[in-house]
C-alpha cells in the first residue's frame, strides 16, 4: 500500500522549487530520491537538491521547448528531449552535454518522450513525426528505427528487463517492439499493436515487475494491458482488449504512474515516460500546436484494489475501485483474473 512515510519532510522543499514563469512540461527523480530534474518551456533543464532547497545545475542547449525528461538507474546522466528536434545527454556531475542524438535523418519534428533502458545501454526517443528510434548512449549510434504508428508518438516506455519498449501514439494504439531483434533487417520487430483506446495515447509505463503495462488517454480511461504472453511469443489474441479499464477522470489522462516495487519510494505523478504533458497547466501550448486538456483542478487520483482477498473466498466476478482521493469509487468496465493488479495501487493524473 502507499505510505505518506518520507513526503512531509521533502514538501517545504518542493514548493521552494521554481522555474520562474515558464510551464514545466516534464519532471523526474533520480534513482537516490535526492535531486529533481524538470524541463520547462523556457528550453532550459534543472537540477534542484531537494533537501538543500537549492539549484544544482541549469543546463542550457536546446533550442525550444522541453518537453521530456529521464534519469538514468546509476543517476549518472540525465536525457532531455525537445521541440528541436534534439535529444541531448547531460553528465550530472558536471553539468554538461556529452552527447546530442538526432542529425538530419531525424527527427523530423519534436522529441516528445525520452527514456533510459534499464541499463543504460540505450535512449529511446518518441517523436511528432511518428517514429520511434533507439540510440547507443555511448556511441550516440542510431542502432533502431521503429516505423510503424500512423501518427505521433507521445511517449515511450522500456520493460523492466530491457528486452522490449512500448509506445503510445496519437494513432489511439500502443505497439511493443521487440529490442532482442536490433541489428536484423529482415523480421517486423512490432510485437503487437494494442488496440482499445478511443482517443489519443498520451502515456504508456511499465509495471516495475514487467508483468502489466498501463495507459492513459484522452479518453478518460487508464487500461492495462498483459504483455506477458505477446512477449513470449504467444499468439496475440487482439479481440481481447485491455484486461482492466479504470473510468473516473473528467478529462485527458496524461500521466500514469505504478506502485513502486516493496522497498523503494513511493510513486509519484509524471516521473518518467509521460510524454510532453505530464506537468503541463491547462491551456498550455503542446506539439503540434494543440492545446492540452489539463485537469481543470481535479488533480490526481490514487486507485486500491477493493475487492475481498480472504483465503477460500470466492474471485469477485466485478471488483471495485477507489479513489482514495475523495472516497468515491468507479468500477472497471472489464476484469478477467486481476485481483491481484491493483492491490498496491495507482496513480494518474
Amino acid at each position: 500500500m502507499f505510505s505518506n512515510e518520507g513526503v512531509v519532510d521533502t514538501q517545504a522543499a518542493l514548493d521552494n522549487l521554481s522555474c520562474g514563469d515558464s510551464y514545466v512540461r516534464s519532471v523526474c527523480f533520480s534513482p537516490c530520491g535526492k535531486y529533481l530534474v524538470a524541463g520547462a518551456e523556457d528550453k532550459t533543464v534543472k537540477i534542484w537538491d531537494i533537501a538543500g532547497r537549492k539549484l544544482r545545475h541549469t543546463l542550457q542547449g536546446h533550442n525550444k521547448d522541453i518537453y521530456s525528461v529521464d534519469y538514468s538507474a546509476d543517476g549518472k546522466y540525465v536525457v532531455s528531449g525537445s521541440g528541436d528536434k534534439r535529444a541531448k545527454l547531460w553528465d550530472v556531475n558536471k553539468g554538461e552535454c556529452v552527447r546530442t542524438f538526432g542529425d538530419d535523418d531525424g527527427p523530423k519534428d519534436g522529441v516528445t518522450s525520452v527514456a533510459f533502458s534499464p541499463d543504460g545501454r540505450y535512449m529511446a526517443a518518441g517523436s511528432l513525426d511518428r517514429v520511434v528510434r533507439l540510440w547507443d548512449t555511448a556511441s550516440g549510434k542510431l542502432v533502431e528505427k521503429y516505423d510503424g504508428h500512423t501518427d505521433s508518438v507521445y511517449s515511450v516506455s522500456f520493460s523492466p528487463d530491457g528486452k522490449y519498449l512500448a509506445s503510445g501514439s496519437l494513432d489511439k494504439t500502443l505497439k511493443l517492439w521487440d529490442l532482442t531483434l536490433i541489428g536484423n533487417r529482415n523480421v517486423n520487430k512490432c510485437r503487437h499493436t494494442f488496440n482499445g483506446h478511443k482517443d489519443f495515447v498520451l502515456s504508456v509505463v511499465f509495471a516495475p515487475q514487467g508483468n502489466w503495462l498501463i495507459s492513459g488517454s484522452k479518453d478518460r480511461s487508464v487500461q492495462f494491458w498483459d504483455p506477458k504472453n505477446l512477449a513470449s511469443g504467444a499468439a496475440a489474441q487482439t479481440e481481447e482488449g485491455p484486461v482492466l479499464i479504470l473510468q473516473g477522470h473528467q478529462n485527458s489522462v496524461i500521466s500514469v504512474a505504478p506502485p513502486s516495487l516493496e522497498g523503494s519510494s513511493p510513486p509519484v505523478l509524471g516521473t518518467r515516460g509521460q510524454g510532453f504533458g505530464s506537468t503541463r497547466p491547462r491551456g498550455a501550448e503542446g506539439p503540434k500546436g494543440q492545446r492540452a486538456e489539463g485537469p481543470k483542478g481535479r488533480g490526481a487520483r490514487m486507485w486500491r484494489n477493493q475487492a475481498s482477498r480472504g483465503g477460500g473466498a470466492e474471485r469477485p466476478k466485478r471488483q471495485t475501485l477507489e479513489d482514495r482521493r475523495a472516497g468515491c469509487s468507479a468500477s472497471p468496465v472489464r476484469v478477467r483474473g486481476a485481483e491481484e493488479l491493483m492491490s498496491q495501487g495507482l496513480a494518474t493524473g
